[in-house]
């Protein structure tokens, strides 16, 4: 989604589970170009999530490729889901509603098998 754009998200990700590892009063001022890069740097450099995006993907287009930053986020997941210290994240059985409305049209996304079902 567009919420990706500037960076900050990826930037608040990373200071929610590592604040340590950057200074989240100097995202506010950075453009969104160096928001990302700074982010995926970090991430693969301290973090060890492979750079899936190019920076020039997330920000030039309106809209991010929605799959290819999900994926990018799948990461994310995973490291800090392992991370054996209280993440935050939590698994559920059931995948949460598409932002995208689906839930609107009485089906639901399931994220194993990328299909849809009536629910």
């Amino acid at each position: 989604s567009s919420s990706w754009r500037d960076g900050r998200g990826f930037c608040a990700l990373i200071h929610r589970y590592r604040p340590d590892l950057l200074d989240w009063e100097k995202v506010g001022h950075m453009d969104p170009e160096s928001t990302c890069e700074m982010a995926f740097k970090i991430a693969e450099e301290k973090l060890g999530i492979s750079a899936l995006l190019d920076v020039e993907d997330v920000v030039k287009p309106k809209i991010p490729d929605r799959f290819s930053i999900l994926t990018y986020l799948s990461q994310f997941y995973h490291k800090f889901a392992s991370s054996g210290s209280d993440s935050g994240i939590s698994s559920s059985s059931q995948s949460p509603a598409s932002s995208d409305g689906e839930a609107d049209h009485g089906y639901r996304r399931s994220i194993s098998y990328g299909t849809r079902r009536e629910i």
